[in-house]
């Protein structure tokens, strides 16, 4: 009995699989469609006339997109795309609301460099006012003299026999120096007693104001000049070294 009621069951079990899936009903096609087995065939590694020129068409706009892109050092075709609209947008806005104005035009005499004018002083009143300037260098030479004199408690004789000649000259020739270079070094600055008596002034050709340095090399060819019998001021060589003129006051 129990084998009957199980070959009943498997009966049953049976019908019910061949009643849900019942394969007459089903229509199998074969799979040429969806998968690309529509495509032509390559002949020989050539592809077809109508993928050459698909392929020929969209490297021609890639190539064309990326030259733009390139060009506006962005990757992005669309973010490109845009830029482009509204730089153009931009310009056609500008160019419409603004005027362009002509720089004006330089003239050669614009670039000219403007000397300042001044007119130099005689050699005469020079030689005045130097002469006054160095009477009183050798005033105060001789008054700094006078004041040893007078601290050593001797007269100028015995002061003169107990210093020497010799002496007595390096000292007068070194504290005269000293006194000459300080005087026109610092006073040139503005004018010396000498300069202004005569109503000149120590000026700089391109119009500056004259430095410490100017002043010094000037009183320092000067000193140099008496050893050498005045021949550096003749050819006026402290002026050329150092760009100055003595100009009359305006």
């Amino acid at each position: 009995m129990e084998n009957l009621n199980s070959n009943e069951s498997k009966e049953q079990k049976n019908v019910v699989f061949n009643n849900e899936f019942n394969f007459e009903d089903f229509d199998f096609k074969p799979l040429n469609e969806g998968l690309g087995f529509h495509h032509e065939e390559r002949k020989n590694g050539i592809l077809p006339q109508s993928n050459k020129r698909s392929q020929n068409l969209s490297v021609s706009r890639d190539l064309k997109s990326n030259n733009r892109t390139t060009s506006l050092g962005v990757s992005n075709e669309g973010i490109t795309r845009n830029g482009l609209e509204s730089m153009n947008s931009l310009s056609a806005f500008y160019s419409e609301s603004q005027v362009i104005e002509e720089a004006p035009k330089l003239k050669a005499s614009d670039f000219e460099v403007k000397k300042p004018s001044f007119k130099v002083a005689p050699i005469s009143k020079q030689f005045t006012a130097w002469l006054i300037d160095v009477l009183i260098v050798a005033g105060i030479s001789a008054g700094l003299l006078a004041l040893f004199v007078l601290v050593s408690g001797l007269n100028f004789t015995k002061f003169y026999e107990v210093i020497g000649a010799n002496d007595l000259l390096i000292f007068l020739s070194t504290s005269f120096s000293i006194f000459y270079l300080s005087y026109f070094s610092i006073l040139d600055l503005q004018a010396t007693p000498g300069k202004s008596l005569m109503g000149v002034r120590l000026v700089r050709e391109d119009g500056e104001p004259i430095l410490l340095r100017d002043s010094f090399l000037r009183a320092f060819i000067t000193i140099i000049s008496f050893v050498t019998l005045g021949l550096p001021c003749l050819i006026d060589f402290q002026g050329k070294l150092t760009d100055t003129k003595i100009a009359e006051n305006v």
